[in-house]
């Protein structure tokens, strides 16, 4: 039978597990990460098992996708705030109070890295998505990013050329690219894939990239030299107020600065070259590499990141091993701003052996060993 390939990216993961929900992983909290006795002690571990690295990927594409959530809020209340001032004389001023520092009438790009930068800052993170040096221009926001996130680890994470408004889309203009060289379902399976990753090497579908994309796409139909960054807030549509309604089965919108309101984004602008970022899933290659960076810390700087204030915490943190220290890291990590709980081991009663002797068993072990850790994280 030949094989038909209709997908038109094959996405490397370079070190993260495909995106997966983690049923059957026992019980675990989502919204305030806590794990039973079973996971304390073998989920999360820096040497994981598959089970584990999907959990854990799992928090990372949260984590994501919070971010980007805080940074579509910031960009579309910013836009709602200045559209009452488009045309006329007090815009500058307003865009001016908005974007601080902003090359007025020319602020595109400056507003996303704005935007973006306050919603890292309100996440309690510290990534710089965005280099300083491509805030200012359309051309230095590509050249920045192709540079920064040219490694096989942001595979996915940058489409360049033909953006179509669907996969139906997409894969209808890939048939006629296949047609149009005699490829067809006969054809070799070798012959019909590299035909495939050639098309897919300058096209794409929107329905590729998650809300918060940012794109660069020709100021003026048919301009090649010239770009406009815009970002997309997702699928939906223009509520009565002129706000964005996100619905699944709505039109592809934008939202940019630079005298704009929220509009059609395939009516509005010319997408035949468009230079598109996945904010979404940069953030997440980078979440997990920083994550990484942390736990390989030795043992008196993952303490030191875990509960850098309270000497107590500090001392009870130093009696666990390194596997267990790993755990607490992935906590604050996942639940950054949320007051730590570690767990201080009780104090035995001052009594006199002869008592625990009559007390227990002879093969009782001593009590100390009967403590379990796992009990009491919370």
């Amino acid at each position: 039978m030949k094989f038909k390939l209709t997908v038109p990216y094959v996405i490397a993961a370079a070190g993260l597990i495909g995106l997966s929900t983690a049923n059957g992983m026992g019980h675990r909290d989502i919204g305030n990460i806590s794990w039973n006795k079973i996971h304390i002690h073998n989920a999360y571990a820096f040497s994981q098992t598959a089970a584990d690295a999907m959990a854990t990927e799992q928090f990372l594409e949260q984590k994501a996708d919070s971010l980007c959530g805080h940074y579509v809020n910031r960009m579309l209340n910013a836009q709602h705030r200045l559209a009452p001032f488009i045309g006329t004389a007090q815009y500058k001023n307003a865009v001016t109070q908005e974007l601080p520092g902003a090359p007025v009438g020319m602020h595109c790009v400056y507003g996303q890295y704005t935007h973006l930068t306050r919603a890292i800052h309100e996440m309690g993170d510290t990534l710089n998505i965005i280099p300083d040096a491509g805030n200012r221009s359309c051309n230095a926001f590509r050249a920045t990013m192709q540079k920064k996130y040219s490694g096989p680890q942001y595979a996915g994470c940058i489409h360049a050329g033909v953006m179509y408004a669907s996969d139906s889309a997409y894969n209808a203009a890939l048939g006629k690219y296949l047609a149009a060289r005699r490829i067809t379902d006969t054809s070799p399976d070798s012959l019909r894939i590299a035909a495939t990753r050639e098309f897919a090497k300058n096209h794409f579908s929107i329905d590729k990239l998650n809300p918060g994309a940012i794109l660069l796409v020709p100021r003026h139909r048919g301009s090649r030299t010239k770009f406009h960054a815009i970002m997309y807030p997702g699928r939906g549509h223009i509520g009565a107020n002129g706000q964005f309604v996100a619905d699944s089965n709505g039109d592809a919108l934008y939202s940019a600065h630079n005298k704009e309101r929220l509009g059609d984004l395939f009516d509005t602008w010319d997408t035949s070259n468009v230079f598109a970022v996945d904010t979404k899933k940069i953030a997440q290659v980078e979440y997990a590499a920083e994550l990484q960076r942390i736990e390989t810390l030795d043992t008196p700087n993952l303490i030191a990141y875990i509960a850098p204030k309270t000497q107590a915490d500090r001392d009870a943190l130093a009696t666990m091993t390194r596997h267990e220290l790993q755990q607490w890291v992935r906590k604050k990590y996942f639940n950054r701003g949320t007051p730590m709980r570690i767990p201080h081991h009780p104090v035995l009663p001052d009594v006199q052996p002869d008592i625990l002797t009559h007390a227990l068993p002879a093969s009782t072990p001593p009590m100390l060993a009967t403590i379990n850790r796992g009990d009491h994280v919370r």
